[in-house]
């Protein structure tokens, strides 16, 4: 089986606004104000990915397959960027800012399937080596003009064309960066199933990760000297995995799994260092039963932490600047609710309690809670069908998420209040020329 993908993405669109938070909330003004400008450039994003995925079957129980993917992407950003407001007058500062980043991604991996019989236990094994090389080049640049704007009376008109080129030139700030990412990664697993009631899984990873980045507040090209020029962070981990499940009946089962995770970290440090590599570790257990035929639930308490997050450095002037946090914590419950209450009609029920904070840092971000996770979540959608067993014909759909009050950064400086957000579908299903063909609209 081969299949080829080849893709070319482009976008072009004006930019959005940062929303001003006053005091430890956000700013008391409409939804849909913003604090761009007319003449503000449009940004650009394009993407071109060729990849392949080719697998040849030796037999029935054995399989191998070989996948590439290359993929180059690019980013252009000009536009308005707040740097500071005034609580007491309403008065925010803007320069104009600009971003452009170029990346290169070669990407493979080559996977040994199979699956037999031994001492009355069946297997399900796989063996597998990947590798990933990709370079970034990044350029940030602001202008050095100053345009105040009052967010209660905003008064439009005050940026110039001219101020745009300050902002690429990089009149008042400008950086460059070029980074290297290469990650090798051995990985096995075998699923063994024990009188079809009881599943193991047992496997482990072993990653090898190469890390260089070079700086440079002049050009590109001195960036990449620089990064040949510096020594390449060497880190590495072996990641183990394992899972247990037992099928209490056929409609009822309990899990259990542990794993450890590793990933190159691409940020920088006030001293223009590399940071060390992201490393998580994730306890889960659960159980899921099917209520009726077609509808299942299932419950699961995780407990996951994870070492060396990148956040912003606020200490230092440079916004491009990073730093890794000791180790954050993320523990909680969810529960689901999937499936066919009847022929006509599905349901979709989810709650998440996330209990999340800073547990370890040398700063004083220890005991914060993590940005933008809410401690309460959930969503009820319903979907009805009005066509017959073969799918076709209409459907309409609606529901309610929701989410609770939510730290806006990681200095827990404001909260971005609690919501609730309406959703709604409808579409439609036909047979053309012998095909199927699905029409979707979604608010």
């Amino acid at each position: 089986d081969l299949v080829i993908d080849l893709q070319y993405l482009r976008n072009d669109a004006q930019s959005d606004t940062t929303f001003p938070a006053l005091g430890n909330r956000p700013a008391p003004i409409p939804h849909h104000r913003s604090f761009q400008e007319a003449n503000d450039p449009r940004d650009w994003t394009g993407n071109f990915n060729l990849g392949y995925d080719l697998t040849h079957r030796f037999n029935q129980n054995w399989s191998i397959t070989s996948r590439f993917l290359f993929s180059k992407g690019s980013l252009k950003k000009l536009n308005v960027f707040a740097t500071a407001l005034d609580d007491a007058t309403g008065v925010l500062d803007r320069t104009t800012q600009f971003q452009k980043l170029m990346s290169t991604t070669y990407a493979t991996n080559l996977d040994l399937k199979g699956k037999f019989e031994a001492l009355g236990l069946k297997h399900r094994v796989l063996v597998g080596l990947d590798y990933l090389h990709d370079t970034t080049d990044y350029n940030y640049a602001e202008g050095s003009t100053n345009f105040p704007i009052n967010i209660f009376n905003p008064v439009y008109g005050s940026i110039p064309d001219s101020a745009y080129d300050e902002g690429s030139n990089g009149t008042g700030f400008r950086f460059f960066s070029s980074g290297l990412v290469r990650q090798t990664g051995l990985y096995v697993q075998d699923q063994v199933t024990l009188f079809d009631k009881l599943h193991l899984l047992l496997g482990g990873r072993y990653d090898y990760a190469e890390f260089g980045l070079g700086t440079s507040a002049l050009s590109r090209e001195e960036a990449i000297t620089d990064r040949h020029g510096r020594s390449v962070r060497k880190d590495s981990q072996f990641s183990p995995r394992a899972g247990i499940l037992y099928e209490w009946t056929p409609r009822l089962s309990t899990y259990a799994s542990y794993s450890k995770s590793f990933g190159a970290n691409n940020g920088r440090s006030v001293t223009g260092e590399t940071h060390p590599p992201e490393r998580g570790e994730q306890f889960e257990v659960g159980t899921k039963a099917e209520l009726s035929q077609g509808l299942s639930a299932t419950v699961a308490l995780f407990h996951l932490t994870k070492k060396n997050i990148l956040t912003p450095d606020l200490t230092t002037p440079d916004p491009t600047d990073t730093r890794a946090v000791g180790e954050a914590r993320s523990q909680g419950v969810e529960v689901d609710l999937l499936g066919t209450v009847t022929t006509q009609l599905n349901l979709i029920v989810t709650y998440a309690y996330l209990d999340t904070k800073v547990t370890r840092d040398n700063s004083s971000l220890q005991g914060n809670r993590l940005d933008n996770v809410p401690l309460h979540s959930g969503r009820v959608f319903l979907v009805y069908h009005f066509g017959g067993e073969d799918g076709l014909g209409w459907r309409v759909g609606g529901g309610v998420s929701a989410a609770s009050a939510v730290s806006g950064d990681r200095e827990n400086t404001f909260n971005l209040p609690a919501y609730y957000r309406l959703d709604a579908m409808t579409s439609y299903t036909a047979m053309v020329a012998g095909r199927r063909l699905n029409s979707t609209c979604a608010i």
